[in-house]
């Protein structure tokens, strides 16, 4: 118990904590990047890679998990979002489960309407084209 008593003493006596340095190093990843010309602005250098989310409707749709799990990267301060890879015609066995499709007029504009809530969320949204027979 003693010790415990000197120990507290000596760092009363220490004054407080100095400051800590300047985050440098992670300056440039929250400041707003352009890509391309005209360029596309995200709000900060965070990018996320395509990942399976396995969140498709049975017709290969984003639906509203896949709309749910995006919106919460984008809230989160994502500054680009990458939709996991989606194929750009049907599969013709099942290659992963619950596959995103874009192959038609229907499936574009469902995924126009993702990339809009994605953008209205804050981030930049983008998306991976994948071919089904895996060429």
């Amino acid at each position: 118990m003693a010790e415990v008593a000197r120990a507290i003493s000596e760092a009363g006596s220490r004054g407080p904590a100095p400051e800590p340095p300047p985050m440098r190093l992670l300056t440039p990843w929250v400041v707003p990047a352009a890509v391309g010309s005209p360029p596309i602005t995200s709000t900060n250098r965070a990018v996320m890679a395509p990942m399976v989310t396995g969140t498709a409707e049975s017709d290969g749709l984003p639906g509203i998990d896949t709309t749910a799990w995006y919106l919460a990267r984008a809230r989160g301060g994502v500054g680009l979002i990458i939709v996991e890879p989606t194929f750009v015609a049907p599969p013709e066995t099942t290659v992963r489960h619950r596959p995103l499709v874009a192959s038609n007029d229907v499936g574009w504009a469902r995924f126009a309407k993702l990339a809009d809530e994605i953008r209205g969320a804050g981030s930049v949204p983008s998306v991976s084209l994948d071919h089904p027979d895996g060429r």
